[in-house]
């Protein structure tokens, strides 16, 4: 990461300036919010400057694939499993919240449901998805000591709860609080859309587990077994091998 001893300090504008990959970068003693707008008083704030602004440059030169894939590397525990779970089943907040112990076999790895939004239409498909090894795992990790409940919060209090007065979302809260740069209901979108611009776009509705809209999705059938899961590879490999 570079540091202030590689930029340049500008005292008469009192600004530091950056020459990286043939772009100048420019900051400013009022934009850093020193009291000193000295070289030595605006050292350290110019650092962290571009210390930040160095992963923000990073972060647009690297494609969607690469950013998807760096951000779940710095996942770790229920935030890892939640997101590997909207990415390789398509699942909500509420989804997860709902996800039921006989829903899951760690052993076959498969996790088979319906979608909770849609779950009192009887056209919703029953969707059997291929869990990852790194979904397993997490899975593993997370298991909740509830009963019914495969996941719940650390009190063992379910991860949405609803009340008379409001709803309780602890995934989303626990997401903002972090201040992560993906949110969360975002991860279902990610492999949603990349299966419609992929050779497996056939199965992106059943991956989603949408209820038919209309009389010609009625007749819909789901995609063999096989081709699903290798949809569901194919999505890992896209979004968790390292190239």
């Amino acid at each position: 990461m570079g540091r202030v001893s590689e930029m340049s300090w500008e005292p008469e504008r009192k600004r530091w300036v950056k020459m990286y990959r043939g772009v100048r970068y420019r900051v400013s003693c009022a934009e850093l919010g020193v009291s000193l707008w000295t070289q030595e008083g605006s050292r350290m704030a110019a650092n962290e400057w571009w210390r930040k602004k160095r992963i923000e440059i990073e972060a647009q030169m690297q494609t969607p694939d690469e950013q998807v894939r760096q951000f779940l590397g710095q996942l770790t525990g229920r935030k890892r499993c939640w997101a590997l779970l909207g990415l390789n089943c398509g699942m909500t907040a509420v989804d997860i919240a709902a996800l039921e112990k006989s829903q899951v076999d760690l052993t076959r790895g498969r996790l088979v449901r319906r979608r909770v939004k849609t779950g009192a239409n009887p056209n919703v498909p029953t969707v059997d998805y291929l869990l990852w090894p790194e979904t397993i795992a997490a899975l593993r990790e997370c298991w909740s000591e509830d009963s019914v409940l495969a996941l719940t919060s650390e009190d063992g209090t379910p991860l949405v709860h609803h009340s008379e007065r409001s709803t309780v979302n602890s995934i989303a809260r626990a997401w903002t609080r972090a201040r992560l740069p993906i949110s969360h209901k975002a991860f279902r979108s990610i492999s949603s859309t990349a299966l419609t611009d992929s050779p497996y776009a056939n199965v992106t509705e059943h991956f989603l587990a949408h209820s038919p809209k209309s009389i010609k999705d009625k007749h819909y059938a789901a995609p063999p077994a096989q081709r699903f899961d290798q949809a569901l590879l194919w999505l890992r490999d896209k979004f968790l091998v390292a190239r």
